[in-house]
């Protein structure tokens, strides 16, 4: 589904009056509607509700399908910026492999270059409740290997006998 634009040009504006503002973005103050339509077509340009919402209506005289080109590219741009906002969960045992870790932290650095936000959680089971240190020396090797690709947003926090720590893409 896209994302439609609905703007009113020229004479759908239903205003009385409009605030004004010229092609060079400079405001030329409060106009009759009549007055600023024609000041438009005198310029052969459009006249574009900016601001619909504001009393009186901001418009501004440019070209209708440069403004709408302009429009869809910033949205476009914000979406591209926005993220996928989804959380990725990896989850770490105190007992494991080298190699198990290594390919965590791999994973863990995909999530983080595909700009998702990566929760990793450490299990303790038993007596490993009483060696929660080892959970810092672990994040601190996922700090270490993971340097360039993202930073700790949430500083590690206990729930039960679970450690959660959450990192985030750099920005940039």
């Amino acid at each position: 589904m896209r994302n439609k634009i609905f703007v009113r040009v020229n004479s759908n504006i239903r205003s009385p009056e409009v605030r004004l503002i010229n092609d060079n973005g400079e405001l030329i103050g409060v106009k009759p509607i009549q007055e600023a339509i024609r000041l438009a077509q005198d310029a052969a340009l459009d006249l574009i509700e900016v601001a619909p919402n504001a009393n009186p209506p901001v418009c501004r005289i440019g070209n209708f399908s440069k403004f709408l080109y302009e429009k869809t590219k910033k949205s476009k741009e914000s979406r591209k910026h926005r993220g996928s906002g989804h959380v990725k969960e990896v989850r770490f045992r105190m007992k494991i492999g080298e190699h198990d870790f290594n390919v965590k932290v791999d994973r863990i650095v995909r999530f983080l270059k595909e700009h998702h936000k990566v929760r990793i959680s450490f299990m303790f089971f038993g007596r490993e409740m009483q060696h929660r240190d080892r959970g810092d020396e672990m994040l601190r090797k996922i700090e270490e290997a993971i340097k360039g690709a993202g930073v700790v947003e949430q500083r590690p926090q206990m729930y039960g006998n679970r450690m959660i720590t959450i990192l985030v893409p750099h920005k940039g």
